[in-house]
């Protein structure tokens, strides 16, 4: 068996070449991981957390999604998600659905991924530490055993919205959008299977205008958007001194977040001003080779940025797809931050005291200097506060609770 083995893959790497060869011993594995049969011409391996399965039934052209519009007399969402952890991501999502539950909806929440990873127990321990809703459910995600009979479907990325497409309910089908995902990958596979989710028929609620503006216009989805907010009783001003330091948020994993870039603008900064501290927060950067001291803050609660924002004066925050919620954040913090320029941010924020500019090290360096000197030596930190309307994600939760209340009960 061994011999034949080795003679097969002779002649594939003699007729075929290498890369051939390694391609036959990876899709051999992922098969055997997937439990699939080796023997099968026809099995698609995993892409992400569904099936190929998964993919071959979506069919939104000929078989598209038609929402029943009737009332319904219940209140119950389900939800479908990966394993909830402490990101940013699933934070927003349980923000609403707490607002779902005062307003009296149930929520059921399924989650989704590699079988082994998965866990109810873990799910909701990372969620107890920032959610306080009650009444919520957590379940592994089987489509033969998921309930149907619920008022409302929520895909919450583009993976899950295969799961939602797939499911035979009467329920209405949303879709939460917090980023354009395509944008997370190469052009390629992955990036048509994102892009493909926004023709689904499902009515989209996104973080902010830019992504509304761009899947109504794109891809002629049916949108509602909310406005981003922070919260102030987690981030507000503790120092009225003197702030002598300047932020990174750093996610080298991330490619959106431009971690090269802001390593060079750094290193511009901290040549005429090498006395000033530099601080990392995000993700460790302890590998990488920083051309300059800095604080590795690596990763942190939510209860422990407030005091590392306070001690600096200006921020670099990058975003290069959707707008992060860090900008409000350090505005409440009293830190100016210094953003990218583009829709993608000015669409979802105008305020004033968010620096934008354009994305070259020399021009980021120029205004993360301006920044920090005007902040520096002013008393500008409690105007920045002021700039960030309190009870902005009370708002959203109330329209979310609106736009569910008129889709589903009137």
């Amino acid at each position: 068996m061994i011999k034949l083995k080795i003679k097969k893959a002779a002649l594939i790497l003699k007729n075929q070449g290498l890369d051939v060869l390694v391609y036959r011993v990876l899709e051999k594995r992922i098969a055997q991981k997937q439990k699939l049969s080796v023997n099968s011409k026809h099995a698609i391996p995993k892409i992400s957390l569904i099936s190929g399965e998964e993919f071959l039934s979506v069919d939104f052209i000929q078989k598209p999604y038609i929402p029943l519009l009737k009332k319904r007399e219940t209140k119950i969402i389900s939800w479908v998600m990966p394993q909830p952890a402490s990101g940013g991501g699933h934070q927003n999502i349980f923000r609403f659905i707490e607002y779902l539950e005062k307003a009296g909806y149930t929520n059921i929440i399924y989650i989704i991924g590699n079988p082994q990873d998965l866990s109810t127990e873990a799910a909701e321990a990372a969620v107890s530490q920032y959610c306080s809703a009650q009444k919520m459910t957590f379940h592994i995600y089987d489509k033969d055993t998921v309930d149907a009979n619920v008022d409302a479907i929520f895909a919450t990325s583009w993976e899950t919205a295969y799961h939602v497409f797939n499911i035979e309910t009467e329920a209405l089908k949303y879709y939460f959008v917090q980023d354009f995902e395509p944008l997370f990958f190469p052009v390629g596979t992955r990036y048509i299977l994102a892009e493909n989710t926004y023709r689904f028929g499902f009515k989209g609620i996104t973080a902010g205008n830019w992504l509304k503006k761009k899947l109504e216009v794109d891809y002629k989805m049916n949108c509602e958007s909310y406005d981003f907010g922070a919260d102030k009783k987690l981030y507000h001003i503790t120092n009225t001194e003197k702030r002598d330091g300047v932020f990174f948020y750093t996610r080298p994993s991330t490619e959106r977040r431009g971690f090269e870039l802001g390593i060079m603008a750094l290193s511009l900064f901290h040549r005429e001003y090498p006395d000033v501290t530099i601080h990392f927060a995000g993700e460790d950067v302890s590998q990488y080779g920083i051309p300059f001291p800095y604080i590795n803050h690596k990763t942190l609660k939510l209860s422990e940025l407030n005091s590392i924002y306070n001690q600096c004066a200006t921020a670099l925050v990058i975003s290069l797809t959707n707008m992060s919620l860090l900008p409000l954040e350090l505005l409440a913090s009293g830190t100016v931050p210094v953003v990218n320029e583009g829709d993608n941010n000015q669409l979802v924020s105008d305020n004033s005291f968010i620096c934008y500019t354009v994305s070259t090290p020399v021009e980021i360096a120029n205004n993360l200097k301006h920044s920090f000197l005007e902040n520096n030596h002013s008393q500008l930190a409690e105007r920045l506060n002021n700039s960030v309307v309190d009870g902005a994600w009370d708002v959203a939760g109330e329209k979310l609770v609106k736009i569910l209340g008129d889709d589903l009960h009137a």
